[in-house]
């Protein structure tokens, strides 16, 4: 399991790509740039790790609601069982 801890502090807001880098929504406040000597990435390679890391944000907020999911399931999981499960785990889903 990911530890989303570590992430705490991170630049909030939404980040976005711009010219094959990664700026805070304003355009001006860089998160990353990217490297553009084509020795090193092909400009498609550096466009897509520049979106990729545009989206982290997004992403770990992905895997925390995920992680609360599964704590969620394990926690009905340790409390009921049988048939009772089944019937709470697919109106879970549903």
């Amino acid at each position: 399991m990911i530890d989303t801890d570590k992430y705490t502090g991170h630049t909030e807001g939404m980040w976005i790509v711009e010219g094959g880098s990664v700026y805070i929504q304003d355009e001006v406040t860089p998160i990353a740039r990217m490297d553009r000597d084509t020795n090193h990435t092909t400009p498609t390679e550096r466009d897509s790790n520049a979106r990729l890391i545009a989206d982290a944000p997004l992403l770990l907020a992905e895997v925390e609601e995920l992680q609360a999911w599964k704590k969620l399931v394990s926690d009905i999981v340790k409390q009921q069982d049988g048939p009772h499960l089944r019937k709470m785990l697919k109106e879970l889903i549903e």
